[in-house]
C-alpha cells in the first residue's frame, strides 16, 4: 500500500518567526503536490503525512536536496524574496516529491534526518 509523505526540510539557521517558517512550508508543499508523480495518490489516500524536517544551514538545505535526488527523489526547493524577516534570494525550504513512506529505501534514506525542534519560551509575569 501506498502511504503518501511530503518530507520538508527548514532552514533553522535563519530563525525564521513560527508565521514565517509556516508560509515558507506551505509554499513547498504546495510545489510537492502540484508537480509530484504521486499527486493522484495523494488525493485517493486516507491519509497522508507532512514531515517538517531540520536543516542547519543553507548548506546543509542543499547537500540534503542533492543527497535526495542522488537517490532518485525529487525535491523542490524554495528561495524568498526578501520582502519580509529574511534578505533575498535565500534558500528557505526543501520538500521531497510525494513518496511511499513505508518504502524500506525511503526509510532508510530518511532515517538519518531529524525532525524540527525548536524551543518554545513562555512569558511569564517575571518576564514583564
Amino acid at each position: 500500500m501506498f502511504n503518501p509523505c511530503i518530507y520538508i526540510f527548514i532552514n533553522k539557521d535563519l530563525q525564521m518567526s513560527s508565521g514565517k517558517m509556516a508560509a515558507q512550508a506551505v509554499h513547498a508543499g504546495i510545489m510537492s503536490t502540484l508537480r509530484s508523480l504521486h499527486a493522484k495518490e495523494w488525493r485517493q489516500a486516507p491519509h497522508r503525512t507532512v514531515l517538517i524536517m531540520e536543516a542547519r544551514d543553507e548548506t546543509h538545505l542543499t547537500n540534503i536536496a542533492d543527497y535526495l535526488e542522488e537517490r532518485g527523489i525529487l525535491t523542490f526547493s524554495i528561495v524568498d524574496e526578501g520582502v519580509n524577516e529574511i534578505e533575498p534570494h535565500v534558500l528557505t525550504s526543501v520538500a521531497t516529491e510525494i513518496i511511499n513512506k513505508d518504502d524500506e529505501n525511503v526509510a532508510l534514506t530518511m532515517s538519518t534526518f531529524r525532525l524540527y525542534h525548536d524551543r518554545i519560551r513562555f512569558i511569564t509575569e517575571v518576564d514583564m
